[in-house]
């Protein structure tokens, strides 16, 4: 999910801060594309100034990265930092070209395709598996499937937040013992704790 306007991060697009000489977005591509068939960036809406100069970057940077292959799906009235998580889930779970989905937020620079894969395991009935870390669960950081829309619509209905999910019958929450695997960079302090982490 790029669609954001990084207001915490001073406005800068956090997909494309740099890191070890690649765009943050990578790291998530990088991780997500051995479990997938297609990796698709869901942007912001067509009608909005700033779509066709993002998209060009996020084409060039990613072409001059090795990511040719990466799809783009504008949208996104839902990807913006003042609606809320749930709409850009309700968006992502739409515009979804198969059953099941990862739905992952473009600033998660320490996910692995093993920690990916731990979610692959899901109980019978289950529609979405999701990691909690830090007593939160991580809802842009999951394996979703298509089928969850309408349980979703049920419960934010009621203007019922995305944590209220936790004890819903038809998803399977699983501990996080690194958390620093949905450890994101939304303001600059974070990505300073981020090089720090590196470096050590």
């Amino acid at each position: 999910m790029v669609g954001g306007v990084g207001r915490r991060m001073g406005g800068r697009d956090k997909g494309l801060i740099e890191r070890r000489g690649a765009p943050l977005v990578c790291s998530v591509i990088e991780a997500v594309t051995p479990l997938s068939q297609r990796v698709t960036l869901l942007g912001p809406p067509a009608s909005e100034p700033r779509h066709d100069e993002l998209k060009a970057r996020y084409q060039a940077r990613l072409a001059s990265s090795g990511h040719e292959g990466v799809c783009w799906s504008s949208d996104l009235s839902a990807l913006d930092e003042r609606a809320g998580a749930h709409r850009a889930l309700k968006s992502a779970l739409t515009r979804a070209a198969a059953d099941w989905v990862w739905v992952l937020a473009c600033d998660l620079p320490l996910l692995t395709t093993e920690s990916l894969r731990e979610l692959m395991t899901l109980e019978p009935g289950r529609l979405a598996h999701l990691w909690s870390a830090g007593g939160r669960l991580q809802p842009l950081a999951g394996l979703w499937s298509r089928a969850a829309l309408s349980e979703l619509g049920a419960t934010l209905s009621t203007g019922a937040a995305l944590q209220s999910l936790r004890s819903a019958p038809w998803l399977q929450v699983s501990a996080l013992v690194d958390q620093r695997v949905v450890m994101n960079v939304n303001r600059p302090e974070e990505l300073a704790a981020l090089a720090q982490l590196e470096r050590a």
